[in-house]
Order: C-alpha cells, then sequence, then structure tokens
C-alpha cells in the first residue's frame, strides 16, 4: 500500500532540503511518537546504509530498522526502509518550488507488512501528518530545534 501525505511549507524548498540532510532532525519530528537510536552521524550520505533500534513512544521496542539512502537530491529524498514490523518501509520526500518562496512538501511511503500492512498504512498517515506537524513548527522557529 502506499500512502501519501502533502502539505505546503511557507519556505523555500533550499532550506529544507539542507535541512532534510541532518539525521538529528529525523530524530526530532519523529519524536514522542518513534525514537530512533543507534548509529550516531550528523547527515545522511547517498548510497550508505543505517541501522537503528526503533521504539515507540520511547519505551516499546519495535526491533531493528534498517535505512538505505537510495537518493539524497536538492528536491528529492529516497530511502529503502524495512524492520521488524515491515519488511518494506520506501519512503520518499518530494519538495515541490512554488510562488512566493514556498514549497509543497509530500511523504510518500510504500508499506508492505503482511497481514498487518493496513493497519501500519493507517499508522502511517497519523505519523506523516504529526511530522508535517513538526516541520511547520521548526520553520516558524527559524530552524531551532
Amino acid at each position: 500500500m502506499i500512502a501519501a501525505i502533502t502539505t505546503v511549507f511557507h519556505e523555500n524548498p533550499g532550506r529544507i532540503s539542507e535541512e532534510l540532510k541532518k539525521v538529528n532532525l529525523l530524530k526530532h519530528i519523529a519524536a514522542p511518537i518513534l525514537f530512533f537510536d543507534g548509529e550516531r552521524l550528523d547527515s545522511w550520505k547517498q548510497g550508505s546504509s543505517y541501522t537503528f533500534k526503533l521504539k515507540l513512544f520511547k519505551y516499546i521496542p519495535l526491533g531493528r530498522h534498517e535505512i538505505y539512502v537510495k537518493n539524497l537530491s536538492k528536491m528529492r529524498l529516497a530511502t529503502v526502509e524495512k524492520g521488524a514490523m515491515a519488511k518494506v518501509w520506501n519512503h520518499e520526500i518530494r519538495l515541490e518550488e512554488l510562488t512566493g518562496g514556498h514549497c509543497r512538501y509530500t511523504d510518500k511511503i510504500e508499506i508492505r507488512a503482511g497481514a498487518f500492512t493496513f493497519f501500519i498504512w493507517i499508522f502511517a498517515h497519523l505519523f506523516y501528518r504529526h511530522r508535517q506537524r513538526k516541520w511547520k513548527k521548526i520553520i516558524q522557529n527559524n530552524f531551532i530545534y
């Protein structure tokens, strides 16, 4: 199943693109729902793989989660991911420049988790709406997180 969640940010895509490269941003916008423990690194690198211990609400272990950065360009971040809950969690972030210095931001997630796919698809919709709300707060606070 595919989940696609889109919003408009009042920021240019170049600034958003620079922030997307930061691993700490992922950790910040995922909390308090998901926590990524493990690898200590500053930024994502195209062609690299990372492994984290994934936790729900900081205390409920969800097993290992692997992220392979397939594409990291100015207007796109694409990862191939998998974990204990979802055998396929491929995530693409796409940025589109709009007039007036605005940006359309889309999270698109391909999910395959056997009998749990539908439930994880619902979770993805809620989780990525949460992430996009946090993005908006970060932008309003001039990228201080």
